[in-house]
C-alpha cells in the first residue's frame, strides 16, 4: 500500500514537473512572437516644394486698347471682331468735325508760304543789284520764315485731326473686340478696340501680401486648362496694389501656348513655400507628443525615441531641421510597442529580418 502511494505521488511530481516546463516553454514562444518587426529608411536630403492653387486669366502677351483722341461720330467700321489686321491698317473713320477746317487752314497757310516765297527770290535779285536796302530785304525774309512755320503748324494740326479721325491698328494681330457701330457717338473715354498682337499668350493673377513675398520673378508655374498641363514662369510683379481687387498683379509667360482663348481662366499651381536641399523623412514616421513631433530609430535591434524640429512638409516626406542625421535608421513602420528602449526585428530589403531574435 505504501509502495502503491509513493508511486503514485512520484507520477503526480513528474506531471506537475512537465506541465510547468510546457507552460515556461510556451511563454518563451509567446515572448518571441511578440517583438515586433519594423522596416526601416535612412533620412534623404531632398527638395520640397507647396503649391498655392490660383485662378489667372489668359492675355496675348501684347494688347493694344484703343481709344479715340477726340469725340466724334463714327462714320465707317472697317472690321470685326475675330478679323486678322496689320500694323497701320485702317480700322474705322470717325467725324470730329475738324478735319476739313484744319485742312483748310493748313491750305491758306501754305498759299501764304508760297506767296512769301515768291516774294523774297524776286526781293533777293533787287537786293543784290543794289535796288533796295538791307533792312527792307531782311524783313523779307522773316516774313518769308514766319509763313513757313505757320504751314508746318497748321500741316502737323491737319496731319493729327485726320490720325484722330482715321483710325488704325498699331500692331498686327487679331481684332478680339470692337465695340462700335456707324453712326455711334464717341469720345476719348470710350475703347473702341482690342487687338491682340500674334503669338505667345500671358496669364494675369493677383497675389496677396503674404504670398508676394514667397514667390518671385523666374518662378515656376504650372497652369491647367481642360486636363492639360502647361509650364510658365513668372515674367512681371507689381510693387503697387491694384485698386480694385487689393491685390499685386503678376504676368506669367507660357511658351508654346498660342490655343488658349483671350480672357478665359486657367488653373494656377504657384510654389509658395520651398526647402532646398534639406534633411527629409516620411511624413507617416512622425509622431507628436504634446504637439512636439518625434521620430523612433533603430539601433542594433532597440528602439530610440527621438525629438525633432520639423519644417516644412508635403503629402510625402517631412522637412526635418534637427534632431536626427542622414546615418541614422529612421523606423517606417507603426507598431504599439514602439517606445524608447524597446526589443525589435529589423525588416531587411530581401524580406529577412535581423537584431535580436531570441530573449
Amino acid at each position: 500500500m505504501r509502495k502503491k502511494i509513493l508511486l503514485l505521488g512520484i507520477i503526480a511530481v513528474f506531471v506537475i514537473v512537465v506541465i510547468i516546463i510546457r507552460i515556461n516553454g510556451g511563454k518563451k514562444a509567446v515572448e518571441g512572437d511578440a517583438i515586433p518587426v519594423v522596416e526601416t529608411a535612412n533620412p534623404e536630403v531632398g527638395t520640397i516644394e507647396l503649391y498655392t492653387s490660383l485662378v489667372g486669366t489668359v492675355e496675348p502677351e501684347t494688347v493694344a486698347r484703343i481709344y479715340p483722341e477726340t469725340a466724334g461720330t463714327v462714320t465707317q467700321v472697317l472690321v470685326k471682331a475675330g478679323d486678322m489686321v496689320n500694323e497701320g491698317q485702317l480700322l474705322c473713320v470717325i467725324d470730329t468735325k475738324k478735319v476739313e477746317s484744319s485742312k483748310s487752314s493748313m491750305d491758306n497757310a501754305e498759299v501764304t508760304y508760297k506767296e512769301a516765297r515768291d516774294t523774297l527770290g524776286r526781293m533777293a535779285v533787287l537786293f543784290q543789284s543794289g535796288d533796295i536796302a538791307e533792312q527792307e530785304y531782311q524783313g523779307y525774309v522773316n516774313s518769308a520764315k514766319k509763313a513757313e512755320i505757320a504751314y508746318k503748324q497748321a500741316k502737323e494740326e491737319y496731319d493729327n485731326q485726320l490720325s484722330y479721325s482715321n483710325i488704325v491698328s498699331p500692331i498686327g494681330g487679331k481684332i478680339e473686340s470692337c465695340g462700335i457701330e456707324v453712326f455711334d457717338k464717341v469720345s476719348v473715354s470710350d475703347q473702341i478696340c482690342v487687338v491682340s498682337g500674334e503669338g505667345n499668350k500671358v496669364i494675369t493673377t493677383g497675389l496677396t501680401e503674404t504670398l508676394k513675398h514667397q514667390v518671385k520673378s523666374g518662378d515656376t508655374v504650372k497652369a491647367e486648362k481642360g486636363g492639360e498641363v502647361l509650364e510658365g514662369i513668372i515674367s512681371e510683379m507689381s510693387e503697387m496694389v491694384d485698386e480694385q481687387t487689393g491685390l499685386y498683379k503678376i504676368k506669367i509667360q507660357l511658351k508654346g501656348a498660342t490655343d488658349l482663348s483671350t480672357g478665359t481662366n486657367v488653373k494656377l499651381s504657384v510654389c509658395s513655400e520651398r526647402a532646398e536641399q534639406v534633411v527629409t523623412v516620411p511624413v507617416d514616421s512622425v509622431y507628436y507628443e504634446n504637439s512636439k513631433p518625434y521620430v523612433f530609430t533603430y539601433d542594433q535591434g532597440i528602439v530610440h525615441k527621438i525629438f525633432i524640429e520639423a519644417g516644412i512638409y508635403d503629402l510625402d516626406r517631412m522637412e526635418v531641421k534637427e534632431g536626427i542625421t542622414e546615418d541614422m535608421s529612421v523606423i517606417t513602420t507603426w507598431s504599439p510597442e514602439l517606445y524608447e528602449g524597446a526589443k525589435v526585428l529589423e525588416m531587411s530589403a530581401e524580406g529577412e529580418t535581423k537584431g535580436e531574435s531570441e530573449v
